[in-house]
């Protein structure tokens, strides 16, 4: 399985509800390219997850296969799972 599905990040991410870590945050997700599913795996685990945009970007555009940036935060008893995009420049959002 390709670390980057859905499937594979929802996997990790239930190991270590499992494994019964209160908080789980990752830091790679939320890219506008198709290649990261981090907010997708998320909403598997938890469907009703928050995963609002932090930027918009014009859907096809150069890099752009999604239409933004997400974050995610959500709880699958007895975890907090939070995803925040990397830390690169094209991830964020630029403040006004």
């Amino acid at each position: 399985m390709h670390w980057s599905s859905a499937d594979a990040i929802a996997s990790a991410l239930r190991r270590a509800v499992n494994e019964g870590f209160g908080l789980v945050i990752t830091t790679w997700g939320g890219w506008c390219e198709d290649k990261d599913r981090t907010i997708e795996g998320l909403l598997e685990l938890d469907p009703t997850a928050a995963t609002p945009y932090i930027i918009r970007y014009e859907k096809g555009k150069g890099r752009h296969e999604k239409d933004g940036v997400r974050i995610g935060v959500g709880y699958v008893k007895p975890s907090f799972i939070i995803a925040l995009p990397d830390r690169t420049r094209r991830s964020r959002p630029e403040w006004k």
